[in-house]
């Protein structure tokens, strides 16, 4: 009798000592999802409170470091976002959000280079690539004349997204600059379904038009783009 009264006292014991331990990390969780809900409504200063209060009570806490550099890249703090980025990747250099974000960084000052570098990183060490990362990735290999390469994320950015305007605009225009203007009358025309106000694509329509040889057709598109104007 006396035995099993002390193994309950003894679990009793135990559970105590893991509750204690295991509260500080349940409200670290509670803050950062709190974080997480401002940062998706855009608040963005509430969110960035959020995770710093996280960080300030578990340096290792590397989610909240990731977040604040999304935060930061949300209101264009391109310094601030690779502050954070680096923070994660001197501690864990194969971290593949990390280094996604150390490419956007560089993608929005226009290093082009290095965005590409850091965004083919982050895919080897396993970032699941979305729409997003194909775009971007397909808009630095255009700055940087890669064309072939511009166009294979672009064509897998549409696969994830087909309503991506950015994609579809930029396929067009590589597409006339090379002279396939068949290609490019159907990207501007998927453009113009989901942009018909879009003056711009309609006049290039119109040019793709003229330039395969409707030049009736072609001339009535330019012309009421520039009625739109």
């Amino acid at each position: 009798m006396l035995y099993i009264r002390i193994l309950c006292l003894l679990f009793v014991a135990v559970l105590f000592v893991r509750t204690v331990i295991a509260y500080p990390g349940i409200k670290l969780k509670a803050l950062y999802n709190q974080g997480m809900t401002c940062m998706k409504a855009g608040q963005f200063d509430a969110a960035l409170h959020c995770f710093n209060q996280v960080v300030l009570k578990d340096r290792n806490y590397t989610a909240a470091y990731l977040r604040m550099g999304d935060v930061y890249l949300a209101v264009n703090n391109t310094k601030a976002a690779e502050e954070q980025y680096s923070y994660v990747l001197q501690r864990e250099p194969r971290n593949c959000e990390a280094l996604y974000g150390l490419g956007v960084v560089h993608f929005n000052r226009k290093n082009y280079p290095d965005a590409v570098r850091a965004f083919e990183q982050s895919a080897d060490y396993g970032y699941k690539a979305n729409a997003d990362f194909h775009l971007n990735k397909g808009v630095a290999h255009l700055q940087l004349r890669d064309t072939s390469g511009a166009v294979q994320e672009l064509l897998s950015c549409l696969e994830l997204n087909p309503a991506e305007a950015r994609a579809l605009q930029s396929l067009a225009h590589i597409s006339f600059t090379n002279g396939k203007y068949e290609d490019a009358i159907l990207y501007w025309d998927r453009l113009l379904l989901l942009q018909p106000g879009n003056a711009f694509a309609l006049f290039m329509l119109g040019k793709s038009h003229i330039s395969s040889g409707r030049t009736e057709r072609g001339e009535e598109l330019c012309n009421k783009a520039l009625q739109m104007q």
